[in-house]
């Protein structure tokens, strides 16, 4: 993918945002660069900046204090790194993916944003969301006979179910879910 237009540029950042912000990890800032680099030709090469705050409940702050970056260009791919204090960036590494697929880079720039290894797979990735979220019932803290531990809004998240609590044990209650970094009662 070293040869791409700027248009062409749009369409697959376009794509790759769309699964970043289905998988809820939506950038804060998606910059798109066609001015910055030129090929031997005098066209413009494009490149990307996306960045997530430290508060989004998706980046891991034991890894990432301040936030994540990511960027992307034709000829070097995906790179991530912590942003510092001031804005500017750790060290650039390689974003663990197989190919260029937007799914490919989405379940990479999720694994370095959960501060996974570059090796985690599907499991461990979907554990770490869930242990990331919580809910509890519509209307209602939680169920009055619930046995699970709960959280401090009263809300039950998958790790922490009660495989004999008669709410939950054996059932997929409806929950409003949220993330456990944006919950209310912290």
């Amino acid at each position: 993918m070293t040869d791409i237009t700027t248009e062409q540029a749009e369409t697959y950042l376009t794509a790759v945002e769309d699964r970043l912000t289905s998988a809820g990890l939506r950038p804060a800032l998606l910059d798109l660069h066609q001015h910055d680099k030129y090929d031997e030709t005098g066209d413009t090469i494009p490149s990307a900046v996306l960045t997530w705050p430290a508060e989004h409940p998706l980046v891991n702050t034991d890894v990432h204090e301040h936030g994540l970056l990511v960027a992307w260009a034709p000829a070097r791919g995906w790179v991530h790194a912590s942003l510092r204090p001031d804005g500017s960036n750790e060290q650039l590494q390689h974003v663990a993916t197989d190919n260029a697929e937007p799914d490919q880079v989405t379940a990479g720039i999720l694994t370095a944003a959960l501060g996974l290894p570059a090796n985690a797979d599907e499991q461990a990735i979907t554990a770490a969301i869930i242990t990331a979220s919580h809910g509890v019932k519509h209307g209602t803290p939680t169920y009055q006979t619930c046995t699970c531990h709960k959280h401090p809004c009263g809300g039950v998240g998958w790790d922490r179910i009660d495989p004999d609590c008669p709410d939950h044990g054996q059932k997929n209650p409806c929950l409003m879910w949220h993330w456990a970094a944006c919950c209310p009662a912290n």
